[in-house]
């Protein structure tokens, strides 16, 4: 419960702390057990749940100021592959360019490293996230997400649809291209 206390009281400063003495204990103090390094890594990891990681934006948007903040940086690098639904499901809704600028970057950082988690958000036809991930893909050039976008390309949804015709065509891959031509 520590961290969802820290950030409703806004105290970024406390959570950097905790997650970086987390982390040199676990480098530094020699001869702990696997079982004490998974505690500590599973304290860091908890930070990423997605329950939390919306708690954290939450308080991020409702006092954007925060967002340039050294602390709430350091917090935002801690953040794993399981972070990034619900990163790119509040960037839309986001009432700060400044925190839009932050997260976004925080999401291109978890999709170049973590392609996995794109291709399972990719096929996760409810997701809240689909639209945006769709648009990072083409941003960023991951052209191992054409096979998501084949899927993508024929969704329900308008702005999805729009978004993966977008992004295959600044993939322009043949396989991509070939994609567009099944959409059109």
């Amino acid at each position: 419960h520590l961290f969802p206390n820290l950030l409703n009281a806004r105290d970024f400063r406390t959570a950097a702390s905790v997650l970086r003495e987390s982390k040199l204990l676990a480098a530094r103090v020699p001869g702990l057990t696997p079982e004490h390094l998974g505690r500590l890594d599973g304290f860091v990891a908890k930070l990423s749940e997605p329950a939390i990681v919306s708690q954290l934006l939450q308080s991020l948007d409702e006092a954007a100021a925060l967002a340039g903040e050294a602390e709430v940086a350091e917090v935002l690098r801690e953040l794993r592959a399981s972070a990034l639904e619900p990163v790119l499901s509040w960037i839309p809704s986001l009432s700060s360019p400044a925190l839009r600028a932050v997260l976004e970057g925080v999401a291109d950082r978890l999709a170049s490293s973590h392609t996995e988690e794109v291709m399972r958000i990719l096929r996760s036809k409810d997701s809240e996230a689909l639209a945006t991930v769709v648009t990072l893909c083409g941003r960023l050039g991951l052209h191992q997400a054409v096979p998501g976008l084949a899927d993508t390309v024929v969704h329900s949804d308008p702005a999805v649809r729009l978004a993966s015709v977008q992004s295959l065509a600044l993939l322009g891959a043949a396989a991509a291209l070939a994609l567009i031509d099944k959409a059109i």
